[in-house]
């Protein structure tokens, strides 16, 4: 009876054995190196967007973007002198390994396709990032590589390409797209042989809901009062600004207005513009008090003829960028900087871009910086 209801030694030895094998049964996770016992449900907690986001953020080195399982090693690592400074980003590392490896993952041929049977200085690459398509031999490069967030997005057409960093990208529009960039003021331009980006497609086939929003309207009168601090509306009061339009002289104004914004979209065009004349520039100097537009704007515009004048004018320079500016930022997440860049994105067709120096030199004469930046009083 006994043996009946107790085991055997022998058998609990064996119970215990096979307990303790279980509990060492791990698996490397190849996204952050932990151990876990069951794999799937630590992707899905650890490696979720936002609940991988969110580690990110508050786990990772903003020196190396280095990320860590808790802050204590976070801030450990942070204290240590980050002296091995790369030369293509902003990123410096505690050792030269890092940098290295930094260079090789990160920079190295980012922006190119490659087949995974391609050599490069004798290594054979059999590891792809399904995001930016960077080829690596080595695993532990490619785990470390794959597990860096890739949020810069190609914004052309049938390309869903992802980047770790803005120059790899640009280095990705440049190569694979043909993507010419010129630098206006302080504003980066691009020339875009295969038409516009995903982006303005987006935006070209909503702008008509957008500018009646609640949202467009009210940013479109925060310029007008002068509390949205544009400098599109600053130098709107200068009269060079306004008025060169022309020649070798056209003011920096009418330069970064992207009059070319609507390409063939004509009539939508005609649309917006009317419209954000009469609802928004003629109806907030109508109630000048009630929205507080600025009084420099005000005078500028007594009279009906005076206001018929500025109306189209006003819209066109400053209106209508500001409000597709502030489109990308809240629509897209942009900055104001990486916003004012997708606006000024002009398509120029292959045959007419001749993508050589003749090219370059009509495109610097065109876009001349020769105009007086200075404050001009205007004598209407």
């Amino acid at each position: 009876v006994e043996g009946n209801v107790h085991k055997s030694k022998k058998e609990k030895a064996g119970e215990l054995s096979n307990i303790k094998k279980k509990k060492v049964v791990t698996q490397r996770c190849h996204l952050c190196s932990r151990q876990t016992e069951d794999i799937i449900s630590h992707l899905s907690f650890y490696h979720s967007n936002s609940k991988q986001m969110k580690d990110r953020n508050q786990n990772k080195c903003e020196k190396c973007e280095s990320v860590f399982e808790n802050m204590i090693k976070c801030l450990k690592h942070k204290e240590l002198l980050h002296n091995f400074k790369c030369q293509s980003c902003t990123l410096s590392f505690t050792q030269k390994k890092e940098l290295e490896n930094h260079e090789r993952t990160t920079h190295a041929r980012a922006g190119t396709s490659t087949s995974s049977t391609d050599k490069l200085a004798g290594y054979t690459f059999s590891y792809t990032c399904s995001d930016c398509h960077l080829l690596m031999d080595n695993r532990d490069i490619y785990d470390s590589h794959v597990a860096k967030i890739h949020k810069f997005l190609c914004t052309q057409h049938e390309c869903s390409r992802k980047f770790i960093s803005e120059q790899n990208l640009d280095s990705h529009l440049k190569n694979d797209h043909r993507i010419k960039f010129m630098q206006i003021d302080t504003h980066q331009v691009k020339m875009m042989p295969e038409g516009k980006s995903k982006l303005y497609q987006q935006l070209i086939n909503t702008a008509e809901n957008w500018v009646k929003s609640e949202e467009a309207v009210g940013q479109m009168r925060r310029v007008m009062s002068g509390q949205s601090n544009s400098w599109r509306h600053k130098a709107f009061f200068d009269k060079k600004e306004r008025e060169n339009v022309s020649g070798a002289s056209v003011s920096k104004l009418h330069r970064l207005s992207n009059s070319s914004f609507f390409e063939e979209h004509e009539s939508k065009e005609k649309l917006i513009i009317a419209h954000i004349q009469e609802n928004v520039f003629e109806t907030g100097l109508a109630n000048a008090d009630q929205y507080s537009i600025d009084r420099k704007l005000i005078a500028l515009c007594k009279g009906q003829q005076a206001v018929k004048d500025r109306s189209f004018l006003y819209t066109s320079l400053v209106l209508i960028p500001e409000t597709f500016i502030h489109y990308y930022e809240t629509r897209n997440g942009m900055s104001r900087e990486q916003a004012e860049n997708q606006f000024l994105e002009f398509h120029i067709p292959k045959e007419e871009m001749n993508l050589d120096q003749s090219f370059n030199t009509t495109s610097t004469s065109f876009y001349s910086d020769s105009e007086n930046d200075g404050d001009s009083s205007d004598s209407d």
